[in-house]
């Protein structure tokens, strides 16, 4: 297993809360993933070919509260960086990887 970490922005700024989730090319090898805090996460992962999903949510802006004190969550990372995503890695032997992912509010990718 190798160490990775990195850095996350969204639209120039750290993004302060999501998750990060590495899903090998390798079907036999099982996906990895870490919390984002900070615009910073770090995993452990084999070596290899990867998809990298990032995800967020925050609360509804126009959302009723569900149950007195719980809010409504909405995604608001494009699909392009998770469902839909376009971002991929490629994690080598090194001892530890750094990756840098810059996502946009837009409809374009990293």
């Amino acid at each position: 297993m190798v160490v990775v970490s990195g850095s996350v922005t969204f639209d120039g700024q750290p993004l302060a809360d999501g998750a990060i989730s590495f899903y090998p090319a390798d079907k036999s090898i099982a996906p990895q993933g870490g919390r984002i805090r900070d615009g910073r996460f770090q995993l452990r992962c084999r070596p290899g070919e990867y998809r990298i999903e990032i995800l967020a949510s925050r609360p509804k802006k126009e959302a009723k509260e569900l149950t007195p004190g719980m809010t409504a969550l909405e995604q608001y990372i494009p699909a392009h960086y998770n469902d839909a995503t376009s971002l991929e890695a490629e994690v080598s032997t090194k001892s530890r990887q750094e990756f840098t992912f810059d996502l946009l509010s837009g409809t374009g990718a990293e």
